[in-house]
């Protein structure tokens, strides 16, 4: 994907999925976790396969096709029960939406999200942080500055609680964004320096670029 090796990409998930459809690799399922069962781990395997294949459509661009197979990933997510998956699938519809100005739809999907987010137990919300901080890119390109700070703020507040740094980078360089389009330097300062420590306590040297 680094590469944009799209076709390659496509090939490994079409030959993951053709592999995790076919029941009668069931058998070959070990040391599940308890209370799984390998019919319930083959559904999952093919719901993310889904999910990966929804995403290389969103980086290509090709976002008519990505919003087909979303709609199909959401089909076999559903049928798995996998809602950590759901939670994470539907940002990338939102995405999808908010780069050609759907900003309702852009909302509405990532809503579905913090939905899903909230059906998950404390340790399985480490990335709920990064929906807040797309609501707030919505709010932000609507021209809703009150309603973006207020969603950066609590991608802020989010993602410390969970203890993920790069997303409380990203919160904080939006943030910093935000307020440099207001021409407010002194919280442009002071958000900047809190995405650095961000990115520095996580060991993202890239982001700090």
């Amino acid at each position: 994907m680094k590469k944009r090796n799209y076709p390659e990409a496509l090939k490994v998930i079409n030959q993951g999925l053709k592999i995790a459809e076919d029941p009668s690799n069931e058998k070959n399922t070990w040391n599940l976790k308890k209370g799984k069962t390998p019919k319930m781990y083959r559904l999952i395997v093919i719901g993310i396969l889904y999910s990966a294949l929804e995403s290389l459509y969103l980086y290509a661009g090709n976002y008519e096709k990505q919003i087909a197979i979303a709609s199909e990933t959401i089909t076999r997510l559903e049928s798995a029960g996998d809602t950590f998956n759901l939670a994470g699938l539907y940002p990338d519809i939102g995405d999808s939406y908010l780069r050609r100005n759907k900003f309702d739809s852009a909302l509405f999907y990532q809503q579905k999200s913090l939905y899903y987010y909230q059906k998950l137990t404390f340790d399985d919300r480490k990335f709920e942080g990064a929906t807040y901080s797309s609501i707030g890119a919505i709010y932000e390109q609507m021209g809703n500055i009150d309603l973006a700070r207020e969603n950066y703020q609590k991608a802020i507040q989010v993602s410390e609680q969970h203890d993920n740094p790069r997303h409380t980078g990203n919160a904080c360089l939006q943030l910093a964004k935000l307020y440099q389009s207001l021409k407010e330097a002194d919280s442009v300062f002071l958000y900047a320096k809190k995405a650095i420590e961000a990115f520095t306590r996580g060991g993202y040297e890239k982001e700090k670029a």
